[in-house]
């Protein structure tokens, strides 16, 4: 068997605790396309797992496929030629980078091993989703079958399970889940999707002043401005920003009201504040030569230890340009 090509690493969640994998998991978000291996004993709820998030036509099972060389799904004399069919359907489905869902046992390391090999070759993810029902549970539910698995056959898979969940961390899966409701989403997207379910952000907020019509005019305008700003560091405001305009917009008042010029202002706060961060909101590229503003932005990032955040506009305000000679693209 070709091994699976090197140079992709794989992001492995933590799994811990007496049962070593996570029994269940509200959303599983998975990239499109996407090559699924299920992975569980007899009764585990792997099927309907399968049936109840993706469409027919992305699982493939080996019962279905010994209904079609065989004389039907339990047919074990047909298993030879369902697996070599099942190879067939897996390189055709990849190489057409096809969602696909692997409905087996999970059982065979060959097997394994050949899909995580086909999915990096048809630059597709490759997940384990696996079935850590307990005994138990996988035992009335095969008592409840029309067709059981003989007692001895579960036993013997359950006492196989155990070692295979240990395995699955160290065989070079994209990722490994337990069952939940699939989120199916843009590969692009699904590297933070998972990030964001390790390890989440704190959600974050950051303050806007676009208005300085305060009391007392511009002789307490100063002192106002850095009590807003301290105010907000110590309140947990994670940033703090000020609008890029020479006068101010209709969305927040009269043209004549009183409008601090951005970058002075972002200095002033610079030297108020410890720790929140700065930035435009957002500097306007008609207004300046590029140049300079990166200049002035580094220089604002150097003053005030690295907290600066440069927003960039198109710079959309015609009446503005038109006050100041700007041209106005």
């Amino acid at each position: 068997m070709t091994k699976r090509p090197s140079g992709r690493e794989s992001a492995q969640p933590a799994l811990a605790g007496p049962s070593y994998l996570p029994r269940m998991a509200a959303v599983v978000r998975l990239p499109s396309p996407v090559l699924v291996v299920l992975a569980g004993p007899s009764g585990s709820g792997k099927t309907t797992w399968a049936e109840a998030n993706f469409e027919p036509g992305q699982i493939v099972s080996t019962d279905r496929l010994r209904l079609l060389v065989g004389e039907g799904e339990h047919d074990q004399r047909a298993s030879k030629d369902a697996f070599a069919l099942l190879d067939q359907v897996l390189v055709a489905r990849t190489r057409r980078r096809l969602t696909t869902v692997l409905d087996t046992l999970g059982y065979d390391e060959e097997l394994r091993q050949r899909c995580r090999y086909l999915a990096a070759e048809s630059g597709m993810t490759c997940v384990a989703i696996a079935f850590d029902t307990s005994p138990s549970e996988c035992r009335a539910r095969n008592r409840s079958r029309d067709r059981r698995v003989p007692d001895h056959v579960l036993t013997g898979q359950l006492r196989q399970w155990v070692e295979l969940r240990e395995a699955l961390p160290t065989e070079g899966f994209d990722a490994i889940h337990p069952p939940g409701r699939v989120e199916l989403v843009p590969a692009e997207f699904a590297s933070s999707a998972t990030g964001q379910d390790r390890k989440p952000n704190a959600l974050a907020f950051g303050l806007q002043v676009n208005t300085f019509a305060w009391p007392g005019g511009p002789t307490e305008t100063a002192s106002r401005l850095a009590a807003i700003a301290r105010t907000a560091e110590d309140n947990g405001f994670r940033s703090l920003w000020v609008m890029d305009h020479t006068r101010q917009i209709p969305q927040v008042g009269p043209a004549w009201e009183d409008l601090l010029e951005c970058f002075t202002t972002l200095g002033f706060l610079a030297a108020a504040t410890d720790r929140i961060r700065l930035g435009p909101l957002v500097a306007g590229i008609t207004y300046r030569n590029v140049a300079q503003l990166g200049k002035m932005v580094a220089t604002l990032d150097v003053l005030s230890k690295g907290r600066v955040t440069c927003g960039l506009g198109l710079g959309w305000f015609e009446q503005e340009h038109r006050a100041y000679g700007w041209r106005f693209p």
